[in-house]
């Protein structure tokens, strides 16, 4: 068979069957007739392992290449050719072009040219190209530094000059960067211009032109050419260098280069070359037919030319400095005992240099130089333990200068290796494998090597990725070797017995192949369209696992880039889709990818390329050694209360571009300082840009552009983050995990914390009892004073036993939140490890101060012992709050803030004399005010201009803190009487003089709340009540004059209330209207709260001293303390005291939603934004998801690690309407009497004959926590539909003229997700039911089937069929609830429960205790009443 048969579309190929590996054990027992009726395939799970499947397609493809090689030959030499005497090499393949423009080419540039001299591979030139003009494949080792990169492809194109032949190479690099600085050398060299005969391409930057010959890309530029053109007759020659680094592209690009090479393109010569590798497997790979056999590719080796001695020791050779450390070969670790061995190495070395025969004695300054110290460890963690111990008190005096290589660490701290170190400072790095290559490191004399690496693994039963520590290769290890050695003789140490090393470990690393998810290998495989993914990989250099592949395909098929054809299971192959096309045109991660190309149909295109390009690339923001606490304040001030990662990068990137467009950044200085202020990375912000352009460009090609035109969709800026993490949602399905916060915990909580405000207080452990807390709770504040934004924020101190409680006050920045962001910043002290210690005196010494001081601890409970605190503030600070014993206010609302939250009056006549008073003096005396002559301090009171209604007046106000920078500062002013907070110049501000008595009168206004009630509709990140409920709310109070407030609580200053209009017939519940209406929902008070409402109820039973300390207590700022004694001297203190903490009871943890990860613990990244996770919506006990761009898994599998984390908004049912949204497949789920939905079973789906999950790990059970309808499930699929129409991709419609089709999506799109969002549902009590995770639970014929509303293919979105609901039975619906109850009942704990009446509808009895109820539950007269209902369970 001639080789380019299999090109042919109507060429007949013979196909060979390969058994699939299930075949055997799938026995069917009398199925013919279901097998005729449904074309019968075997089930869909799979125990496929190993790479066995590969020796077939190996076998077939030799077969194959010397029966063509013979046909080959046959054709061009005749029949009677000699097979054996003839090289397939030996042929002259380098094809003429036209003579005039081959002498113009080569007459236009001066190819005069002397090479260096010193490059050991000149003396190399004759061979080499010898040796690539005879062989179709040459493989080139040789060190680094000889020259081979730039030279080999300088040796072939004179070659081409000198024999006026055609000429075009094409030479790959791993790195951008590397293949933009090596052609612009070469063009140096040259003296020829970069972009002439000389080039570049990188992503979409393409410097070259027609008279280009010789161009410099990477590896995914060339990649991607072959797979278009499927062969490589463009150019003359393809030098593959570096091919060592064995990633996934490379790999890849190999298999196309030898399957090509062996096919359609035996003309091109082929090149490959690296320092070190294993140059017998790569020739082997690239074998050619000789005669009837396959001969191994020649190979050039360039001898290294060494003037420097290298000499390596071993573990087992250091026995005279000590003991030494035990190595496991089957558990590699770092332990202490390493480090400590370690350091000591170190510590000889400093003695060895001093009495070395170079050593270099700085006589005036009486130090020695000493040379660089490289240590190699396997991460993060280990490095910053050995910078602990180096940087300790016991070594502060060994002058050593440390610094830190890892991908994580600016590019500023990476560029600290190139400077020199202080003098007398040893410099010593601790690096990664990152210094074996991408970083040369200057002066280095010895190398420490642990002999570790991490490296990213996939775990095979759950699909996470893992850093697993392993011992490093050979390669690695002789990689790190030669970082020394360069300019003077070195020493290498190897942390592990030479037995050890020559047995354990193994030649090379595994390359990426073998251990990393496949999915845009096999994306790359589908679109060159040569075969099954199976049998191209099979090809491959080191051919992967037959499981992965089965779960990369399923990965795959989940994010739509894969479908089952025609609904049948494929184990190993799908239909390509169109999102899988541009998965496959784009650098990017699949999920990133699907993040875009979902941001094009929600209408945020541009903002999720950026988000997408920055979660590719390194993190932008920096976190120094040191500075941890102040970058993760800085990150969060960027995500803007967005509680995003993803946000934070674009508000990052949006900021930049702005700066530098308004000419604000005009230069790199002004760019890199304005970067070390906001701890990002410039060079990182220049990576996103050119991947932003780069990616923008490629999706025009598939006429992926920004909408333009009057109906395009336009979010507004309070909807907008939210589409935009519904949107980030989508495409990370089905990275979903649910914040968990256990019930019982809170409660402890609630009593660790004294009652005290769980969303501002948090508690340090480890206080010696007998130690007076009070003595030293200054230094305690001057530790967390950080936490705050400025210095006006307070923190209030308090002891019991053995803990420390802190009370953050709030400050204007946390108006719109729940939880004051000083409580997260004092959090993330403890995650970042920073020592909270307090020096203190001796115990009898601290206890005499504190009784001579009359120092005394409050509570917040009464006792006799508590003296009640005598206000020391102004009158005018705080309003008079209403007694305990009062229970009804008439009131005249002020301000309203939304119908939740206003401002009131107390209407009366006390309070309206006090109003015409305080007007009557600041607007109609003209002596009361005057200007100020510098800024009034805070918390004074002050004249404030305010526009209430027609006219501006003065009104009192209160100075709360200023705001902006010392040249445009401005004053936040509360206006005390109105219930205003403004923003004002202090130049407007005016004193009050001569008015005393205006400055004895309380704040009028006072701040309410309605009591048990939130909004039904949350729209974004923030509390959002729709305009019906204000509209309603306005209009209540409008028609009503007489209002009062029936007090439920009063806590921190403000009223818990439920409004009541009094008419002349009747009294109007506000509260309930709303709820009545669906404009609200019920919601529980908080503990506080609760606490001030029982004390209400119980006035009566207190004595006056009781009632006057409880009701202080309502105040918000009663329990704070300005006036702490100053803490004793450090010199005088004896001792320090380490405490633990600070800890918050409203710290939650996060559970995945899928099968493989919910019984897994979760951690969030440490540099997230939401690595300090808080509890915001306690009260109400929502579902609150979180979702992770990335998720990582320790090396023992029991802990995920999430990154590039999105909280989305607590809105109920808002997690059941994205899975819906946004899974593959879903089947409902329906309660025991089946007339309503009570949650999904959400995943790829089963398999249609035997209802096995297709891809059980990555199922999800959804329960309903709100009532999803049946309009639901049809406006998701008329959604899904939507979202199908704009995945669909013509690409031979011009730009431009599909934009009206686009918009009309897009704006459908727009519609139905607002309607969806914006829709008040009911609540529902979640049901557990057996077997919720098994697909086919109900009969098919429940399921009601879609409309088809599209006959679009590749549907990525196939739409839901709805379970057919039975007719409700509200009859039948208590009773069912009530045997539930009782048998909740039945469960508990009758301890706990002595003495309770029960009673039992079905047999109308009553039951006096829970034995008596469980003896009930099984009687046969119990039971027979039971069953007349029917009731299932």
């Amino acid at each position: 068979m001639d080789y380019l048969d299999i090109f042919k579309r109507n060429k007949k190929i013979k196909k060979i069957q390969l058994p699939p590996p299930y075949s055997e054990r799938f026995q069917p027992s009398d199925m013919s007739l279901i097998d005729n009726l449904l074309n019968f395939n075997s089930t869909t799970t799979s125990n496929a392992a190993g790479t066995n499947y590969i020796e077939e397609y190996v076998k077939k493809e030799e077969e194959e290449l010397l029966q063509s090689a013979v046909s080959h030959i046959s054709n061009t030499y005749g029949a009677g050719a000699k097979v054996d005497a003839v090289s397939m090499g030996s042929n002259p393949v380098i094809q003429e072009l036209n003579n005039e423009k081959l002498t113009n080419v080569y007459r236009t540039f001066n190819f005069a040219y002397r090479p260096k001299t010193n490059l050991s591979i000149t003396t190399m030139k004759d061979r080499i190209i010898s040796m690539i003009d005879t062989n179709p494949v040459v493989i080139i080792e040789g060190p680094t530094g000889c020259g081979k990169t730039t030279q080999v492809p300088q040796f072939i194109l004179d070659s081409c000059y000198k024999k006026r032949a055609h000429c075009n190479i094409i030479v790959t690099q791993p790195r951008r960067i590397a293949a933009i600085s090596i052609a612009k050398r070469v063009s140096q060299e040259r003296e020829w211009p970069v972009g002439t005969l000389v080039g570049y391409q990188v992503g979409m930057i393409n410097n070259t032109s027609e008279d280009t010959r010789l161009t410099y890309c990477t590896t995914g530029v060339l990649l991607q050419k072959l797979i278009n053109t499927k062969h490589m007759l463009e150019y003359t020659h393809i030098i593959l260098d570096e091919i060592h680094e064995r990633d996934q592209e490379l790999d890849f690009l190999l298999l196309i280069v030898r399957k090509l090479l062996r096919t359609n393109s035996r003309t091109v010569k082929v090149v490959l070359m690296s320092a070190t590798f294993n140059v017998e497997k790569f020739a082997k790979y690239f074998s050619s037919p000789v005669g009837n056999k396959l001969e191994p590719a020649p190979v050039i080796d360039i001898a290294k030319r060494t003037y420097f001695n290298i000499n390596i020791y071993y573990l087992c050779q250091l026995g005279m400095l000590g003991p030494l450390p035990e190595v496991s070969r089957d558990e590699p670790k770092v332990t202490k005992n390493m480090m400590d061995f370690c350091v000591h190495i170190v510590i000889v070395l400093d003695e060895l240099d001093m009495k070395a025969d170079d050593a270099a004695y700085d006589s005036k300054a009486g130090l020695y130089n000493r040379h660089v110290i490289l240590i190699f460890l396997p991460g993060i963690n280990e490095i910053e333990e050995m910078h602990n111990i180096l940087t300790s008190a016991k070594y502060e005096n060994s002058k050593w200068d440390i610094i830190v290589l890892h991908s994580s660490i600016t590019n500023e701290e990476q560029h600290k290796i190139f400077e020199q170190p202080p003098k007398g400072y040893r410099r010593i790095i601790l690096s990664t494998n990152i210094a074996e290559s991408s970083i040369t490191v200057p002066d280095v004399k010895y190398v420490i090597d642990f002999c570790l690496v991490k490296q990213l693994v996939t775990d095979p039963k759950t699909n996470f990725q893992c850093l697993e520590l392993s011992w490093a290769s050979k390669g690695n290890c002789q990689q790190r070797a030669g970082r020394t050695g360069r300019i003077m003789d070195g020493r290498v140490y190897r942390l592990v017995p030479k037995t050890f090393y020559d047995s354990v470990l193994r030649e090379e690393g595994n390359p990426e192949m073998l251990r990393a998810p496949l999915e845009n290998l096999v994306l790359q495989a589908k679109i060159l369209n040569m075969g099954e993914p199976k049998a191209i990989l099979a090809l491959s250099l080191d051919p992967p696992d037959l499981s992965n592949l089965e779960r990369t395909i399923l990965l795959l098929k989940e994010s739509g880039a894969l479908l089952n054809n025609n609904d049948k299971t494929q184990l190993f192959d799908g239909e390509l889709t169109d999102l899988g096309r541009i998965m496959a045109a784009l650098p990017l991660n699949i999920y990133v990818t699907k993040l875009i190309v979902l941001g094009h149909l929600f209408s945020v295109l541009r903002d999720m390329i950026i988000i997408g390009c920055s979660m590719t690339v390194k993190d932008m923001f920096c976190s120094p050694f040191g500075k941890k606490l102040l970058a993760y304040n800085v990150k969060f001030s960027w995500a803007c209360d967005s509680e995003s990662d993803c946000i934070a990068f674009l508000n990052v990137y949006k900021v930049w571009t702005s700066e530098k467009a308004n000419r604000r950044l005009n230069n790199n200085a002004m760019e890199k300082r304005w970067a070390q202020r906001q701890f990002v990375q410039i060079k990182v912000l220049r990576e996103i840009e050119a991947l932003v352009y780069d990616v923008t460009q490629r999706l025009k090609k598939f006429g992926i552009t920004e909408s333009v035109g009057i109906n395009k969709v336009m979010w507004d800026d309070e909807v907008r983050p939210f589409v935009l993490k519904i949107v980030i949602a989508g495409a990370f399905y089905p990275n979903y995990f649910i914040k968990h916060q256990n019930i019982e915990e809170l409660k402890e909580g609630h009593k660790i914390l004294n009652g005290l405000d769980l969303t501002n207080t948090v508690y340090l452990q480890g206080w010696p009892l007998k130690q007076p807390g009070l003595l030293y709770a200054r230094k305690i504040q001057n530790i967390f004073q950080d936490c705050f934004k400025s210095s006006a924020g307070k923190v209030n101190v308090s002891f019991k036993f053995s803990r420390i409680y802190l009370q953050f006050s709030k400050n204007y920045t946390d108006e719109e939140r729940k939880i004051p962001l000083s409580v997260y910043r004092s959090i993330k002290m403890r995650q970042c490890n920073m020592p909270i210690e307090v020096s203190v005196l001796s115990e009898k010494n601290a206890l005499d101060l504190a009784k001579k001081m009359n120092l005394k601890d409050k509570s917040i409970f009464f006792n006799n012992d508590i003296s009640i605190k005598e206000g020391k503030k102004p009158a005018y600070i705080n309003p008079n709050l209403p007694g305990l014993d009062i229970s009804y206010i008439p009131i005249k609302i002020i301000n309203v803030i939304d119908p939740g939250h206003f401002w009131i009056h107390i209407n009366d006549k006390d309070t309206y004399d006090k109003i015409r008073q305080i007007k009557k003096v600041l607007n109609e005396e003209k002596k009361s005010l005057k200007e100020f002559d510098s800024l009034p301090k805070i918390n004074s009171l002050v004249a404030v201009p305010f526009k209430k209604t027609f006219q501006v007046e003065f009104y009192r106000g209160v100075i709360k803190n200023y705001i902006g920078k010392s040249d445009n500062k401005f004053a936040l002013c509360q206006l005390i009487d109105i219930g205003h907070t403004i923003k004002i110049h202090p130049n407007d501000i005016r004193q009050i003089i001569h008015c005393k008595d205006i400055m004895k009168i309380p704040a009028l206004a006072l701040e309410c709340v309605l009591t048990n009630i939130q909004p039904c509709t949350i729209h974004s990140h923030k509390v959002y009540w729709p305009q019906e409920a204000n509209n309603k709310f306005h209009e209540l109070l409008e028609s009503n004059e007489q209002i009062f407030g029936e007090i439920y609580s009063v806590v921190n200053s403000v009223i818990a209330l439920t409004l009541i209009a009094v008419t002349t017939d009747k009294k109007i519940n506000i509260n309930q209207i709303l709820i009545d209406q669906e404009l609200a929902m019920h919601k529980e008070e908080s503990y506080l709260s609760r606490l001030n409402n029982d004390l209400r109820k119980r006035y009566e039973n207190m004595n006056a001293t009781q009632l006057l300390y409880y009701e202080k207590m309502q105040y918000e700022d009663y329990n704070s303390c300005d006036d702490y004694p100053d803490p004793p001297e450090d010199s005088k203190c004896v001792s320090t005291v380490r405490l633990r903490g600070p800890f918050s009871p409203l710290e939650c943890s996060l559970r995945h939603l899928t099968i493989a990860g919910r019984d897994k613990k979760v951690i969030i990244e440490t540099n997230s934004v939401n690595s300090v996770l808080l509890d915001s919506n306690w009260k109400e006990q929502q579902k609150h998801l979180l979702v992770a761009g990335t998720v990582s898994q320790n090396v023992n599998g029991s802990n995920l690690t999430l990154r590039n984390t999105t909280l989305i908004p607590a809105i109920p049912g808002l997690t059941a309407l994205l899975a819906l949204i946004f899974t593959p497949r879903m089947e409902l789920r329906r309660n025991s009497s089946g007339t309503y939905y009570v949650g999904a079973l959400c995943g790829l789906g089963c398999d249609s004959s035997t209802k096995e999950s297709l891809f059980p790990e990555r199922d999800m059970e959804i329960y309903f926590d709100v009532e999803i309808t049946f309009d639901d499930l049809q406006d998701i699929n008329r959604l899904r539909h939507w979202m199908n129409i704009g995945m669909h991709i013509n690409e031979k419609i011009e730009e431009n003229n599909n934009f009206e089709e686009i918009v009309s999506y897009q704006n459908k799109i727009k519609i139905i997700l607002s309607k969806l969002m914006d829709k008040c549902r009911k609540k529902q009590d979640s049901e557990m039911l057996m077997n919720f995770h098994k697909w086919g639970m109900y009969d098919e014929l429940l399921f009601l089937q879609p409309s088809r509303m599209t006959m679009v293919k590749n549907n990525i979105y196939s739409l839901h069929w709805a379970l057919e609901l039975e007719e409700k039975n509200d009859e039948l619906e208590k009773m069912t609830n009530h045997i539930k109850e009782l048998r909740n009942l039945a469960s508990e704990d009758e301890r706990k429960l002595p003495n309770i009446e029960i009673y039992c509808d079905f047999c109308k009895v009553p039951i006096y205790s829970i034995p008596k109820l469980r003896i009930h539950l099984y009687t046969l007269v119990h039971r027979e009443n039971e069953k007349k209902w029917n009731i299932k369970l």
